[in-house]
């Protein structure tokens, strides 16, 4: 086994395990109640209103930018309603997009095509899924900032953390501009002995 095998079942290794993590934070609330990235306690209902990739657990529809509103709730719009908040709720899209292109890397090792491209696609996909964990990071941290200076209770939820996790188990990013110079490198001077 050369090291461009090795660094392949490595990648898929942890391709896999990153979309394992990604594909529940994916199927968030409004379809899974139980994955959130901010809950939020109201008066009176037993049930926390939460907020996932695409809406709240009050609204049955998905969509990609939604509003924080709820009737439940008694806040001040104007402070959590912003364009910036509401770009960052679109912004949301970046996880199922960098799910998608974890996939296609994972069928790339499979079915071993050239390093160079399931290196580039594995190195996109998880620079989206960082940008994609900063927004969601800015955005359920500023909202839930504002619902706490307005007495309501916030908490983060389990999503945040599972993308977190994501994030680190595909974070060797040196490895990501280093090792692939090098195999590079040998896969040159191989296929140049080779057609020696």
């Amino acid at each position: 086994m050369n090291l461009a095998d090795i660094l392949n079942h490595l990648i898929l290794i942890r391709n896999l395990i990153t979309v394992a993590l990604l594909i529940p934070v994916c199927c968030s609330v409004p379809t899974n109640y139980s994955i959130f990235f901010l809950s939020v306690e109201s008066s009176g209902d037993p049930n926390p209103m939460r907020y996932g990739l695409f809406g709240s657990s009050n609204s049955s529809q998905v969509q990609v930018g939604y509003d924080f509103s709820s009737p439940e709730l008694d806040f001040d719009l104007r402070s959590i309603n912003t364009g910036f908040i509401h770009s960052l709720t679109v912004a949301l899209i970046l996880y199922p997009v960098a799910t998608a292109l974890l996939g296609v890397a994972i069928m790339f090792s499979l079915f071993n095509v050239h390093i160079k491209l399931l290196l580039h696609t594995n190195y996109i996909a998880h620079l989206l899924l960082m940008i994609a964990w900063i927004c969601s990071m800015v955005l359920f941290g500023a909202t839930r900032s504002a619902f706490i200076s307005q007495g309501i209770d916030a908490g983060w939820g389990n999503a945040n953390w599972l993308a977190l996790t994501a994030c680190i188990v595909g974070a060797d990013y040196k490895s990501y501009i280093e090792i692939p110079t090098e195999i590079l490198k040998r896969v040159k001077l191989d296929d140049h002995a080779m057609s020696v």
